[in-house]
């Protein structure tokens, strides 16, 4: 993508972080293709790059029993961490990217239907799900 296309990019739903320096949000809607973003605070400069197997306008790749984001960050002692659905199916994606380039260092392609739980985070490498993010009393698988 061109600078042009870069500025007219707007985050979307609420699953961003700010790692290093940097803000890294998702877009999508973009010729039907889901981007991760990095914004520079410092430099206040932008690197994109498109996220393999997620669609950018599918109501069946958005995650969790809400469908409020595409992605979801998670920052732990490893790195940078991406989790999205896995489209066509509610398979879900967890991606460690590099912080600078966006590259994807490992991706899991793992069974959980992403639409049956409330919200995902990563600690110590580790992926949990919790059955509801609502709910006073939950289950974390």
């Amino acid at each position: 993508m061109d600078d042009k296309d870069m500025r007219a990019f707007s985050f979307q739903g609420n699953g961003h972080v700010i790692y290093n320096g940097s803000f890294y949000y998702a877009h999508s809607g973009y010729k039907d293709q889901a981007y991760v973003v990095r914004y520079q605070l410092k430099t206040k400069t932008n690197t994109s790059v498109l996220i393999p197997m997620a669609n950018g306008t599918g109501p069946t790749t958005l995650l969790y029993a809400k469908g409020h984001n595409l992605f979801d960050f998670a920052v732990d002692e490893n790195g940078l961490w991406l989790i999205y659905g896995l489209y066509p199916s509610n398979n879900t994606v967890v991606m460690k990217m590099d912080p600078v380039t966006l590259q994807p260092h490992y991706m899991w392609n793992i069974s959980l239907d992403h639409h049956r739980v409330g919200e995902m985070f990563i600690v110590c490498g580790v992926l949990y799900a919790l059955d509801s993010a609502e709910d006073r009393d939950t289950h974390i698988r």
